[in-house]
């Protein structure tokens, strides 16, 4: 990625990673595709392992992207890609370490994903971890597909202000080890009459431990439209009855009378 940022490299660019573990942050801006794939066999790519503790009181992220020009946006992340390029993760795990027991005087919100490029993002058979704000997604433009993917986390741990980002044969789990409260989405997709489609969940299962108490969403302050559809939350902990923890910004109706922009819920089971 550095060598991609120094010499203004653009194309498409595949970086194949072995199994082990990889104590560090990465970054990048620019506009190449980039492919990273992890070389292990393991479901969900846990042999192949990209780890840092980074949050809201770390300068760690904030200098990397500084020294690369890059002086706004969150700094949270243990991962950030930014400008127009596009991004395949394949195989690979990528795990945001950072603890609210930490007492740094840091906010919680530790990303392990801050995908803030307009362009698109697929990613397949991997796993993210952190807890609050696990998957930051993007910029008004960016499309992002996640596949039979692992992700975890517990407070607003999808979000961003993404046209739309499908989640699709995932394992989702709402964790309950540092918060008895849980939100999947905070969708903040735009609040315009013309919004793509936001946050979709499409059949997916979602893991719901005990002692947690599950909303599917909550306005964090501009949120319009997500969708959760044909999923399956199995495990002891409490959906609450009222699905959704607030309303989102703005409800918008079709033609049809259908709800085109707002929260959508269909044809999903517990347990």
């Amino acid at each position: 990625l550095e060598k991609l940022m120094a010499d203004n490299l653009t194309g498409s660019y595949t970086i194949k990673v072995a199994p082990g573990t990889y104590k560090e942050l990465l970054f990048y801006t620019g506009s190449a595709s980039i492919r990273i794939e992890g070389t292990g066999t393991a479901e969900y790519g846990t042999d192949v392992l990209i780890v840092e503790s980074n949050s809201g009181n770390s300068n760690a992220m904030e200098s990397l992207a500084n020294d690369h020009g890059v002086t706004n946006g969150y700094f949270r992340g243990s991962t950030r890609f930014n400008g127009t390029c596009n991004l395949v993760l394949k195989n690979v795990t990528i795990q945001n370490s950072y603890s609210r027991s930490a007492n740094d005087g840091s906010s919680t919100q530790a990303e392990a994903l801050v995908f803030s490029s307009t362009g698109n993002l697929v990613a397949y058979n991997s796993t993210f971890l952190s807890h609050q704000d696990t998957l930051y997604l993007g910029q008004k433009g960016g499309r992002m597909w996640f596949y039979k993917d692992y992700i975890a986390g517990d407070v607003d741990f999808i979000w961003g202000y993404m046209d739309v980002a499908l989640f699709e044969e995932c394992t989702i789990y709402c964790r309950g080890d540092e918060t008895d409260k849980s939100y999947i989405f905070a969708s903040r997709a735009m609040a315009e009459n013309d919004a793509n489609k936001g946050i979709v969940l499409l059949n997916n299962q979602i893991e719901l431990p005990a002692g947690v108490n599950l909303w599917y969403g909550r306005n964090s302050g501009s949120d319009t439209t997500a969708a959760i559809l044909n999923s399956t939350i199995t495990g002891p902990g409490t959906l609450k009855s009222e699905l959704y923890q607030s309303a989102p910004g703005k409800f918008v109706k079709d033609a049809a009378g259908d709800l085109a922009i707002g929260y959508k819920d269909y044809n999903n089971t517990l347990n």
